[in-house]
């Protein structure tokens, strides 16, 4: 399994607009094969922040997802209004139900 976490910035006023952009691409997202979890969640307490949290079954599926024109399309129109680009950071993980995600090495 691999996560993948990040964050992206907008700018406070451009949020109720990227609210409809993002739906489609996390729909989309988890209709694609090998997609396990694709969400986003805005911070409670940092108007703007967004925090990205992905889950793919492999290797094969995350590239699938980054090859899509769909992930392409979708991404063009937040791209403008960001205040600070898009930072993720993937790695192994290994999660049993009721127990907390650890990452591997």
């Amino acid at each position: 399994m691999l996560l993948i976490v990040g964050t992206v910035r907008l700018p406070a006023h451009n949020l109720e607009a990227a609210r409809p952009i993002m739906q489609r691409m996390a729909e989309a997202s988890r209709a694609e094969e090998g997609c396990a979890e694709y969400s986003y969640a805005e911070d409670l307490f940092d108007p703007g922040l967004i925090h990205v949290k992905e889950m793919w079954v492999d290797q094969h599926a995350l590239d699938r997802h980054s090859a899509s024109g769909r992930m392409a399309s979708g991404m063009a129109g937040p791209r403008h209004r960001r205040a600070q680009p898009l930072r993720l950071r993937c790695g192994r993980a290994a999660c049993d139900l009721g127990q907390p995600l650890t990452a591997l090495s």
